[in-house]
């Protein structure tokens, strides 16, 4: 399933537990000695730095031990909260509900306003002004939506270079070579030594903004993540969705009945814009059962498929 951008941007930005997924799975790339295609010096000659092979690492088995599914078998809840200098802070909290994977992710800027998002039941969604928007793409509304943490990694994490920095630490303190050659900034990663589990990844540029993430693990949703999964224990309704298009330009009729918290709302997402309406004047969010009609989806060119 396709996780909304604009709803979920948040999780992208912060999810350092996954970030080390996408520095992919070839241990050459992460050799802090090979200078290839970069003018920055090797650090071979500093004796208490380590490559990952040195110290008996490998990002296979990094990626392995703080990979989600994996994760949610060993803990009920993982928490990734994230601080910045700027008075902002992000906590992300990810937990199993009803056998599925779920997410809620709750910001707060400088000014303490606050932002939840996530992804719960197969949908995407956002608070807004106390209204929950549920989001899932129309093409996909007959699938059983599944959870997919690929789709969580950022460009950031892309391609790293990492080191090891040998000290007496608890931990394995992974620096970031990558991030000194591209932007000047530091960026560390603090393993623990036993689980390879990521505890914490501190950053700071060379502006002077810094960002502190640490991860915990197992406890129990806090109050914003419980609030969203006790909307499913409550009253619920069904949203019928009749759409009539398919990837041809033909008409064609797909009906299919989604089942929400009766305060939520269904909104169709795809990859162009959807023209369509509802059965009534009934307002979304008031509890009560209602259809949506999708007359048309346009393409990314904003060309009708109809």
């Amino acid at each position: 399933m396709k996780i909304l951008k604009s709803a979920v941007a948040v999780l992208l930005s912060v999810l350092v537990l996954l970030s080390l997924a996408a520095c992919g799975k070839k241990d050459a790339d992460t050799d802090p000695t090979d200078n290839s295609g970069s003018d920055t010096a090797v650090i071979g000659a500093d004796t208490k730095t380590k490559t990952l092979e040195e110290a008996g690492l490998s990002l296979d088995k990094i990626f392995k031990a703080n990979d989600i599914e994996a994760l949610m078998k060993k803990y009920s809840c993982v928490t990734v909260k994230t601080e910045s200098s700027d008075g902002s802070e992000v906590e992300m909290q990810i937990f199993r509900f009803e056998d599925d994977i779920a997410v809620v992710s709750l910001k707060r800027d400088a000014n303490g306003a606050e932002a939840v998002t996530g992804y719960i039941k197969g949908f995407d969604f956002v608070v807004e002004n106390d209204r929950v928007k549920a989001y899932r793409d129309v093409e996909e509304l007959d699938e059983k939506a599944e959870f997919d943490e690929n789709d969580l990694l950022t460009e950031a994490f892309e391609d790293k270079k990492l080191a090891v920095l040998d000290t007496d630490s608890e931990d394995y303190i992974l620096k970031s070579l990558s991030e000194d050659e591209k932007t000047g900034a530091e960026r560390y990663f603090y393993i623990d030594r036993t689980t390879l589990e990521l505890k914490k990844e501190t950053f700071k540029n060379v502006l002077g903004n810094t960002a502190t993430t640490e991860v915990t693990y197992d406890g129990e949703p806090e109050a914003f993540a419980k609030k969203i999964t006790d909307s499913f224990d409550g009253e619920m309704k069904t949203v019928k969705i009749v759409a009539k298009f398919d990837d041809d330009g033909e008409i064609s009729e797909s009906t299919v009945s989604l089942r929400l918290p009766a305060d939520w709302e269904y909104v169709p997402t795809g990859d162009g814009r959807i023209d369509y309406y509802m059965d009534s004047d009934t307002y979304p969010g008031h509890g009560k059962d209602y259809t949506i009609y999708i007359s048309n989806i346009f393409d990314d060119e904003d060309k009708g498929k109809k």
